[in-house]
């Protein structure tokens, strides 16, 4: 439902005040997702409802397939640049936001009875930058691995920044929070999987992991600190990246896709 908006102090624009506050938003229930192609992905590749939308009038344009499929009621506001601008707080990427509505992340169990026999998951510990877990997402869904479990600590994959730096991955790849490492690492065993810790001190090159015929759970640390002694003991296997002595270690969304394209296997269509 196209709408016209003049002034920033439009009530209807009400909700995208709270861009500017991601604790506020996430208390609402809400996201946002910004730029034409991450919207656009949002609308036809992900299994979030759209909220609204805000554009400028040549976004709208760009965007005018992709708007074709929401429900009429759904509100698609169009604005000019400026007002944008002045509404959020930050000058919007190529002019097009939207406000999608969260839902409850499903139980890790029941995500990987849904996995096949080679599957690849992502688990993601206190990696606090929104920056890297976006890209973890994006290489996770480009280099085939189905879903990505976040134990506590890390950033929200449903944070502006990092939806776009992923690409709207995000919105696309399954995943699920954990509040109990054991408990999980538990689930993975009991559904197949060989859990395979990433660290510097590595038992095997991950070139060495038996990856064919596994189904196989990556496991990242944080930025700084990597993986504490607790995780390296909980997983079955501790695997390194061979790099040129004196050099500490790749960042961790760098190193992960470095470990899923070692072990990728037929890629096929996105979960």
């Amino acid at each position: 439902m196209r709408q016209v908006i003049a002034t920033p102090d439009d009530p209807r624009l009400g909700p995208f005040v709270a861009v500017r506050d991601p604790a506020l938003l996430r208390r609402r229930g809400l996201f946002v997702a910004e730029s034409r192609e991450v919207v656009r992905l949002l609308i036809t590749a992900s299994p979030f409802e759209v909220e609204s939308v805000l554009l400028t009038e040549t976004a709208a344009a760009a965007l005018a397939e992709a708007l074709a499929l929401l429900p009429a009621a759904t509100p698609v506001y169009v604005a000019p640049r400026a007002l944008l601008a002045e509404l959020v707080g930050f000058s919007v990427h190529r002019g097009a936001l939207a406000l999608g509505r969260r839902r409850a992340p499903p139980p890790l169990g029941r995500l990987l009875e849904r996995t096949g026999p080679e599957a690849r998951v992502l688990l993601i510990d206190q990696v606090t930058d929104p920056d890297n877990v976006g890209s973890l997402f994006r290489s996770g869904l480009a280099l085939g691995a189905e879903l990505v479990a976040l134990g506590p600590g890390c950033a929200d994959p449903l944070y502006r920044k990092a939806i776009r730096t992923s690409i709207a991955s995000t919105l696309r790849l399954p995943w699920t929070e954990l509040d109990d490492w054991s408990a999980a690492a538990e689930t993975l065993r009991q559904q197949g999987y060989l859990l395979v810790a990433l660290t510097p001190a590595g038992e095997v090159e991950v070139a060495e992991v038996p990856a064919r015929g596994r189904r196989l759970a990556l496991w990242l640390g944080n930025e700084g600190a990597g993986l504490p002694a607790e995780r390296l003991a909980l997983a079955d296997l501790t695997a390194r990246i061979a790099m040129r002595p004196g050099v500490d270690s790749l960042n961790v969304a760098v190193a992960g896709a470095v470990a899923l394209h070692a072990w990728r296997v037929e890629l096929t269509a996105e979960p």
